[in-house]
């Protein structure tokens, strides 16, 4: 199965995860509008990406020849629901300039925290799932 595609998703993920950390680790008064747009934007890349994943890698996968497979990915998309959750609470609490600059101290905590559940879970599966199938 060739995942070069979902690789790169994770690529982009990254890339404006970074941006985020970086942004939030400056001036939040200054830096909360181009957050809270960079927030919008992983969540719509997000989206993109696991319904790529639910379309056709995880069925896939539910069907391959090799136990293993069909057990890590039952377990791959057991937590994703809770990675997304997540994600979605966090979105929808700071989707928005006023809502970052009104919380500013638990808007950094809560950043850091949701942001590394995202990248933990696409590091593992790069160098675990994907690795497994390829």
């Amino acid at each position: 199965m060739n995942t070069a595609n979902l690789k790169r998703q994770h690529n982009d993920i990254k890339i404006i995860i970074n941006e985020i950390l970086k942004e939030m680790n400056g001036n939040i008064d200054e830096n909360s509008m181009n957050i809270s747009k960079n927030i919008s934007k992983l969540a719509g890349v997000l989206k993109i990406h696991l319904n790529s994943e639910d379309r056709f890698l995880y069925p896939n996968l539910l069907n391959h020849a090799d136990e293993r497979v069909r057990n890590k990915a039952k377990h791959y998309i057991e937590e994703m629901g809770s990675v997304s959750n997540k994600f979605l609470e966090f979105h929808r609490k700071y989707n928005v300039s006023s809502k970052i600059k009104k919380s500013k101290n638990l808007f950094k905590n809560e950043c850091r925290e949701t942001l590394k559940v995202v990248v933990n879970r696409i590091n593992e599966e790069d160098s675990d799932l994907y690795l497994l199938i390829n």
